[in-house]
């Protein structure tokens, strides 16, 4: 399980970085809201903490030109995410509405299929900018294998988020946005325990 060695290292990156990943986390929150899309906020989250997770140095002007890396990537993943999400759902509300109890039974594989679909999505980005076949299809497939693979990690992984979460909602909700690129950061130093970065993205960036 490469989740509590993960979670060091993480804790070692917020201290050194927790000022670019708050200001990304927060800007990027409020750029969504008037200006850029989500799955290039998204892009410049993955791409700027892959460049923490691997020693290299990140401004917020990188961030801002690392949004546009991958964007083709993030808007695929992103429809696809919530297509499949929204078909899943509106079965699930369609079958629990009723009484019957095959109904309700369906409802709740339907449920279980919406759940095992989302908790690996944010390891599908991690994957697929650090694996050396890149695709949309490969990384969702290195997502799943992670889950049914090494469910402590995943579980880890969600836990220390919502500890992350709760507490902010409540004292600091301001904050909340610098949520996603500590999830993001979380995910690169995970996956970095299966697969080697591809060689491509370091000549191209060195």
């Amino acid at each position: 399980m490469y989740a509590l060695r993960a979670l060091r290292q993480v804790l070692v990156d917020l201290w050194d970085e927790s000022l670019l990943i708050v200001l990304a986390g927060v800007i990027g929150s409020l750029l969504t809201l008037f200006i850029i899309p989500i799955p290039y906020v998204l892009s410049a989250h993955y791409r700027t903490t892959l460049a923490i997770s691997e020693q290299r140095s990140a401004t917020f002007r990188d961030w801002l030109r690392w949004g546009r890396e991958d964007l083709r990537f993030f808007v695929r993943w992103s429809l696809l995410f919530f297509f499949v999400a929204a078909v899943l759902a509106v079965n699930v509300l369609f079958y629990l509405q009723w009484a019957a109890a095959w109904s309700r039974a369906v409802g709740a594989v339907m449920a279980g299929l919406l759940l095992t679909w989302f908790l690996p999505q944010p390891f599908v980005p991690a994957f697929y900018l650090q694996q050396r076949e890149p695709g949309v299809r490969v990384a969702l497939r290195s997502a799943a294998v992670f889950m049914a693979t090494d469910t402590g990690s995943l579980v880890v992984f969600w836990l220390c988020s919502a500890l992350l979460i709760v507490p902010l909602f409540y004292f600091a909700w301001v904050l909340l946005p610098a949520v996603v690129p500590v999830m993001a950061l979380f995910s690169h130093r995970i996956v970095r325990g299966y697969v080697q970065p591809r060689p491509e993205r370091d000549e191209g960036e060195e």
